[in-house]
């Protein structure tokens, strides 16, 4: 249930300390522009029994009910009536599966791979955009009030505190959306006081953010009165655009699994395919400089056709160290120039140009 009320009754009567976590589990600084996520096609349900075939049945469908979720990273996704059928028969998409102990003692789970080509066409047939593996990361910073108005030391949290981020990072796994931390390193500390973050200080928060060179940033803001409710708020930063959830509710799972929704349904609706493309008849004229070895020829090939937008690519000239190509690309032009930007193999240097029914973009190459 959303909540918005005022919070201003509530929070100057309230410490506030900011909880990340510790250097020791994070990332490597700097950031990643994108994180490969290889799970995509793969469920883990929690099932009664070895032997009940039904109870296996209804797994099936729980698994494929996970793996469209966080293809599309919506789970609007599962109300489309052309998945109604397939979800019916939800084995038939079932290329392997094994049993598994769970984590809790007598649990029992069911690993269920499914198929990929399978799966794809289903998605496309009904006209669903696929998200593909290459996802930007998103930084997400913390700030949280106990009950009590203890403060935690940021890069010792609290049991709460990890918790917290624990929950957070089951519920991203649910949508493979890559979530990234802060160090908490002196820079961190000096830059993002737990005051700014809890103001939601924009200036502050992508200044802080800056270093990990993301596009994505969640601020999560957490309350939890004396009574036990939860009174929430969160703010994702995508560029130029900022997306808000507010909450008060008995639990904190709700506003968790809110924030991250609302964050992977942004970054997917940027992000997703549509395999079968709108038209193909468009050219897309590439012209790549910076190629200056047979290594930097097969990188950028090899690079370019491992997209998922890009359904052919043709070598048309070259001429000292730039190389003019033709993609293929079903007319998805917004999604070729947001994947490019994403991982930053390709530099743009200049803006697309569009000329009837053809399209020009100038890059350069940077060598890994």
């Amino acid at each position: 249930m959303g909540y918005h009320a005022p919070m201003k009754a509530v929070i100057p009567t309230l410490k506030y300390s900011l909880f990340l976590l510790f250097a020791g589990m994070m990332l490597q600084a700097g950031g990643l522009h994108a994180a490969e996520v290889a799970v995509l096609y793969q469920a883990n349900v929690e099932i009664g029994s070895r032997d009940d075939e039904r109870q296996r049945n209804q797994a099936f469908t729980a698994g494929l009910r996970q793996v469209l979720v966080k293809l599309t990273g919506s789970s609007s996704t599962l109300n489309n009536p052309g998945l109604a059928s397939a979800l019916g028969r939800a084995q038939s998409y079932v290329e392997t599966w094994a049993y598994s102990t769970g984590q809790t003692e007598g649990n029992i789970m069911l690993q269920v791979a499914y198929y990929e080509s399978e799966i794809q066409r289903l998605l496309n047939q009904s006209g669903i955009p696929i998200w593909p593996q290459s996802r930007p990361e998103t930084l997400l910073w913390v700030v949280v009030q106990d009950e009590l108005g203890q403060p935690g030391l940021a890069g010792t949290p609290t049991a709460e505190a990890m918790d917290i981020l624990t929950s957070v990072q089951e519920i991203a796994s649910q949508r493979a959306l890559p979530l990234l931390f802060p160090l908490m390193d002196f820079t961190d500390l000096s830059a993002m006081q737990p005051a700014l973050l809890w103001n939601f200080d924009m200036d502050a928060i992508r200044g802080a953010s800056s270093r990990y060179n993301t596009e994505s940033i969640l601020a999560l803001r957490i309350v939890r009165l004396l009574n036990g409710e939860v009174i929430a708020k969160s703010r994702h930063i995508f560029r130029d655009r900022i997306q808000e959830f507010e909450i008060r509710e008995e639990a904190l799972l709700p506003f968790l699994e809110g924030s991250i929704s609302m964050v992977a349904e942004e970054l997917a609706a940027n992000y997703a395919i549509l395999l079968s493309g709108i038209s193909d008849s468009s050219q897309v004229n590439v012209h790549v400089e910076g190629i200056n070895s047979r290594d930097d020829y097969a990188g950028l090939m090899s690079y370019l056709r491992g997209l998922a937008v890009v359904k052919d690519v043709r070598l048309v000239s070259v001429e000292g160290n730039e190389l003019q190509l033709v993609l293929g690309t079903g007319g998805q032009f917004r999604q070729l120039i947001e994947s490019l930007a994403l991982d930053k193999r390709l530099v743009a240097l200049a803006d697309p140009v569009r000329t009837n029914d053809q399209v020009s973009m100038r890059y350069a190459w940077q060598s890994p």
